[in-house]
């Protein structure tokens, strides 16, 4: 599949938006993040990487990817669900984007190269072309064994009995055995050079050569395998290629990508990916090559990611605070759970009445709990330790006020915490 493609960001902006975001790790929430040591021996269950959003573009409008499917893609332009068959979807964009992931996906044995489409391989035109002229050859002889034939009978006639009849016959068939000789010689020597070179199969393989040499690919060739952590519902890849015309100059790259999906994956089983396509622009120059791994439209993290940065829990928390507060300039917006459900551990210590009840926390500035009450003042503390632990453990998108982080107390019901 041709894909256009279009980079949010420079190489160099990329590069800066990575320290920065660092940087930030380190130093904006450390007035309130867990001591050094605390946090230099927590487990790295995040990575931060250099990954890729891919959108479609439908109309005037670009919409993300949400799913790949055997035979489409899937967007949900205003909230519906709407299947773009792959054969369809050359309108792709590739933004790149610093992500933190959680689920690891390991990509082993990355193997890349150029390739032929059948119709552009030299060695399959060199095959044609040595079947193609026997055959014309074959016919050059059939339109000579003809005028032989031809001449013959004219001389069997001039040796027999005057008949002005036969005598204009033959020399009709003569003629036209000629003309069909020297049409079919003339087609052999328009297209293979003297009549010499036509089964000459040296200068056939002169002419490969030639071609091959010119290094017209216009396909590519890829394996690898892609084995996950965890078990995987909807995955699909993205092979991402920097490319270049033959005649441009070096530096003058674009995308090319290749979009398909893998289904459902298990965790710890490698699956083999083999893949060859064609429709690259004939005689590219392959920079590099990238797989992206996608599940249910979020990208994964994997061994070949760039820009890899492995973080604790806590850092990839406030990565994504800063990314929230970063994609809201200049909005007020309250405090919303940045969590999609509730740990087994804290679920676990609390009864069905807990769960339901309305409470109200205080949430700081950078997204934590910092107080559990009764009453929308924060007036009264809550005196339930069970349920306090439970909510403490919750974590906030902060509230913003014209795009600044605000401390504000909002109300939660741990059950509406999936």
């Amino acid at each position: 599949m041709n894909i256009s493609n279009r980079c949010s960001v420079g190489a160099a902006q990329v590069e800066f938006c990575l320290a920065l975001a660092l940087l930030f790790l380190t130093t904006t929430f450390a007035a309130v993040s867990a001591p050094a040591s605390a946090v230099s021996a927590a487990p790295k269950t995040h990575v931060l990487f250099m990954g890729a959003d891919i959108s479609l573009t439908q109309g005037k409008e670009s919409h993300p990817v949400k799913e790949v499917t055997a035979s489409s893609l899937v967007i949900e332009p205003g909230g519906k669900r709407v299947e773009v068959p792959l054969w369809r979807s050359t309108d792709l964009f590739i933004n790149e984007s610093l992500k933190v992931a959680q689920a690891n996906v390991s990509v082993e044995n990355l193997k890349f190269e150029r390739a032929y489409t059948p119709g552009a391989d030299p060695f399959n035109k060199f095959s044609r072309a040595v079947s193609i002229a026997a055959n014309e050859s074959a016919l050059s002889d059939v339109a000579q064994a003809g005028v032989a034939q031809a001449s013959l009978n004219a001389e069997i006639a001039a040796n027999s009995p005057p008949n002005p009849d036969t005598t204009a016959l033959t020399a009709q068939t003569v003629a036209n055995a000629v003309v069909a000789q020297n049409s079919a010689n003339a087609a052999l020597v328009q297209t293979y050079g003297p009549i010499s070179q036509v089964n000459d199969v040296g200068s056939h393989a002169n002419r490969m050569g030639v071609e091959e040499s010119e290094q017209m690919f216009d396909a590519i060739r890829m394996s690898f395998e892609v084995k996950p952590e965890k078990d995987l519902t909807h995955a699909y890849y993205a092979v991402i290629a920097q490319i270049r015309d033959h005649d441009s100059k070096p530096g003058h790259m674009r995308k090319w990508a290749y979009v398909k999906a893998l289904g459902a994956m298990s965790a710890g089983v490698a699956t083999k990916v083999n893949i060859y396509q064609g429709g690259l622009p004939p005689g590219y120059i392959l920079e590099n090559c990238e797989v992206h791994l996608y599940d249910n439209g979020e990208e994964l993290a994997t061994s070949l990611s760039r820009k890899r940065v492995p973080l604790t829990d806590e850092e990839a928390f406030e990565y994504r605070i800063i990314e929230y507060v970063g994609a809201n300039k200049g909005r007020t917006l309250a405090a919303v759970p940045a969590m999609v459900e509730l740990t087994s551990e804290a679920r676990a210590t609390l009864t069905p009445a807990q769960l339901d009840e309305n409470c109200y926390v205080r949430v700081a500035k950078d997204g934590r709990v910092t107080g559990v009450f009764r009453d929308a003042a924060g007036k009264q503390p809550l005196q339930d330790v069970p349920l306090e632990s439970a909510l403490r453990t919750v974590r906030f998108k902060p509230a913003l006020q014209t795009g600044k982080p605000v401390e504000s107390i909002v109300l939660i019901k741990l059950g509406g915490i999936r």
